[in-house]
This record gives structure tokens, C-alpha cells and sequence, in this order.
């Protein structure tokens, strides 16, 4: 563990999974953070990936990795199964800890990550990187400053075509579905201008061979009669987008989780439209830097535990709202749950 200015922060990787090749290169750019030891489950994967990467160390278990006590920060990027397990490990080993959305797939999963790493005194934040994006700031800034008027409708959007039939998101024991995988982004980009979980949701899903969900549309229902509608789907052509329509005009982002040299959002009003430009070059390295000066300086980080376990809490709502036809009260954690500032 290390609360020193004057060292950078030891991370080190539990799993291999894709994501790793650009997660990677932010952490090299990073003067806050060291790429030190990669796990895997086996030996020789462990090594092969670690060669490619030139990482110094690897590990043929996660539990290795974390019994390592020059380890201060881990990535967890494992199958959304695994996230709550080795969260709560990495926690309880003393770890702070970047896990991969969803951050759960449970409501109780996710107290219980918040609270052993309370319990531990180590940070935790989800890896929801379009909240370090400027554009992400913009919106918010022009919503708070009353630009489109009072907000009443927010719909999001994610959908792409998996056409990979072995990939893990297709299977349930993994934790599949186009919710947990893609529809997490616009329902927790809608839970941020919402001010936290919805009242209500309501779902309807159409499900694929294996018995996850290939398209899941959901309407939620906020404080202050805030309304509002998401589509994730793996069998649609590729649409990603927000807008937020408020009673004196509206913004659209067009590009709200991805990277690319000319992310935009449009502010319509006045029959008028405005645009705000923003290059994104890296879309992990604010979230690097962001949770590393977290830990160094002792302040909270940008998303925290608290806000992660309202996002499951909504998730998990709007799935048994899928399943079961009907609307579902969702009974979000609030503040009260946590005793340390950091959550």
C-alpha cells in the first residue's frame, strides 16, 4: 500500500481479456502509476501475455497476485461473473481496485464489494471512463447551468452486432446479456443527470438462443417525474447516443462512450444548433490518472462505490422487470449505508 507523493503507484492486471491492450498503454503514459505483475490462470498464458507486454512480473493465479505486497492497484478485468469474487479478494489483500463494468450482477454483490473495501480502507471505483471525458463535463455543466431549461426526457442508446457465437457474453453462467454488457452505459449515463437510481423501471427483452438477452429496451422514471427510455441490444446495427430534452431546448452527444478526434455534442435551441468539439486520444488515461491522484491525495474518486451499487440496483431492476412483465420499484442503497466519505 503507499499513500506517498513520491513514488508511483504498483498496478497489476488480474486476467488477460482484450481490454488489457488499451488499458495498458494508459498506465505506461501515466507518471502516477507503474505497470508492474500480470495473472492468469495458467502459467503459460501468464507468460505469454506478459512477453508481449513486456510486464516484469506474472502470476499462474489471481491469488498470487494479490498475496504480493509490492502490489498496490489492481485492474480487474475479468468476466463479469468474476468481478464481485475478486474485487472483494483484491479488497480484502489490501488492493485499491479498478473494476470493469458492470461493476456487479447483483444488488447484494455490490454492497458487499462497497463494504469490504471499506472495511479495508482501500479506494474502489467502476470503470465507467466516458465520466473522465471533457465532453461528459459539458453536459453536465450546461444541464447545471440551466442551458436546455428544466430537464424531462433522457434516452440513451448502445447496439452493435455480436456475431461471435463462443463469446462469453452470450452465455448467462457468465453474466451475458446485452444489458449488463451495453445497456449499463446509457442507464448509468441517465442515472448520472437523474441524480441517482430510478423509482421505476420498466423492461421488455428479446432473448437469444442461449438465454440471455439479445435486445432489452427499458424506460425508467426518476425523482422530479424525470423520464427515461435506453435501447441495448448484440443484434442491431451499431447506434450509440444521447440526448437530454429539457423544456428550452435539448443536447445531443453523439459519440458519449467511445474515442475519436471530433467527439461532438449539439446543443438545439431556438431552432439553432451549436457545436462543442472534443478530441479524445486516449479514452482510459483521465480514468488512470483520475483514480491514481484518488488514491495518493485521499479523495474520492470520480465514480464512487455508492453510485456503482445505485447503477446495479437498476440494472438488476429493469432484468426482473424483463422478465417478469411488469414495472419493479427499485429500492436503491443510499448514502446512510456508508461510513467513509470515499463511498
Amino acid at each position: 500500500m503507499t499513500g506517498s507523493r513520491n513514488r508511483r503507484l504498483r498496478w497489476g492486471l488480474l486476467g488477460t481479456a482484450r481490454i488489457n491492450d488499451r488499458f495498458i498503454p494508459a498506465l505506461r503514459n501515466s507518471k502516477f502509476c507503474e505497470l508492474c505483475a500480470v495473472a492468469s490462470r495458467t502459467a503459460e498464458h501468464a507468460t505469454e501475455f506478459a512477453r508481449e507486454w513486456k510486464i516484469p512480473k506474472t502470476y499462474a493465479s489471481y491469488d498470487d497476485l494479490l498475496a504480493d505486497p509490492h502490489i498496490d492497484v489492481v485492474y480487474n478485468s475479468l468476466p463479469n461473473h468474476l468481478h464481485a469474487e475478486w474485487t472483494i479478494k483484491a479488497a480484502q489483500a489490501g488492493k485499491h481496485v479498478l473494476c470493469e463494468k458492470p461493476f456487479a450482477l447483483s444488488t447484494a454483490e455490490a454492497l458487499s464489494m462497497a463494504a469490504a473495501a471499506e472495511q479495508a480502507g482501500v479506494y474502489l471505483t467502476e470503470a465507467l471512463v466516458y465520466r473522465h471525458y471533457d465532453q461528459t463535463r459539458k453536459v453536465m455543466e450546461m444541464i447545471h447551468n440551466g442551458e436546455i431549461g428544466d430537464v424531462l426526457v433522457l434516452r440513451g442508446v448502445f447496439t452493435f452486432s455480436l456475431n461471435r457465437p463462443d463469446d462469453f457474453r452470450w452465455k448467462p453462467e457468465y453474466g451475458g446479456g446485452s444489458l449488463w454488457d451495453v445497456g449499463c452505459y446509457p442507464v448509468s449515463f441517465l442515472n448520472m443527470i437523474g441524480g441517482g437510481a430510478p423509482q421505476t423501471v420498466f423492461a421488455m427483452q428479446r432473448m437469444a438462443a442461449s438465454g440471455v438477452d439479445e435486445t432489452l429496451v427499458g424506460q425508467m422514471q426518476y425523482s422530479g417525474d424525470v423520464l427515461g427510455q435506453f435501447v441495448g441490444s448484440f443484434n442491431l446495427s451499431r447506434n450509440v447516443g444521447v440526448e437530454i430534452q429539457g423544456t428550452r431546448g435539448m443536447l445531443a452527444v453523439t459519440s458519449p462512450f467511445g474515442m475519436s478526434e471530433h467527439n461532438q455534442v449539439i446543443l438545439k435551441k431556438n431552432d439553432k444548433e451549436k457545436q462543442f468539439s472534443f478530441k479524445i486520444d486516449n479514452r482510459f488515461q483521465n480514468q488512470v490518472d483520475d483514480f491514481a491522484r484518488s488514491i495518493i491525495e485521499k479523495k474520492p474518486p470520480l465514480v464512487s462505490p455508492l453510485e456503482s451499487c445505485q447503477i446495479v440496483a437498476t440494472l438488476a431492476g429493469l432484468q426482473e422487470s424483463a422478465r417478469c412483465g411488469l414495472p419493479v420499484r427499485i429500492d436503491a442503497p443510499k448514502g446512510d449505508l456508508f461510513k467513509s466519505g470515499a463511498l
